[in-house]
């Protein structure tokens, strides 16, 4: 995976980022997780990484919380994604500054 920054608070997870940063998906190297909760504020590579842990989603039907403001899209493939891989949860977003910063996609087991 790319990652951009530059020593400010813009980083982000970027295909023509200036670092790589090797990733493995939780499915493949902890096949028995069970996860109750699961939180992701990851600079924009949180569809990659629920993709990477659907099966444990799926598995276990978890609380989420996925931060849904790093990537301009994010507002509607992050909901169609959870709709994909969680469909037993309600889905809520919730905007918790009024910047726009920090808005958050919950998936809440119905």
């Amino acid at each position: 995976m790319r990652f951009a920054a530059d020593g400010g608070t813009s980083a982000h997870a970027e295909a023509s980022g200036n670092i790589t940063i090797p990733c493995v998906a939780l499915d493949d190297v902890l096949p028995r997780l069970r996860p109750d909760y699961i939180k992701l504020d990851i600079e924009g590579g949180e569809a990659m990484a629920l993709r990477g842990m659907a099966k444990a989603i799926g598995r276990t039907r978890p609380h989420l919380a996925v931060s849904a403001y790093h990537r301009p899209d994010d507002l509607w493939t992050l909901p169609r994604l959870l709709r994909e891989l969680a469909p037993y949860a309600k889905l809520f977003l919730r905007q918790h500054e009024a910047n726009a910063f920090d808005t958050v996609l919950y998936g809440v087991p119905a």
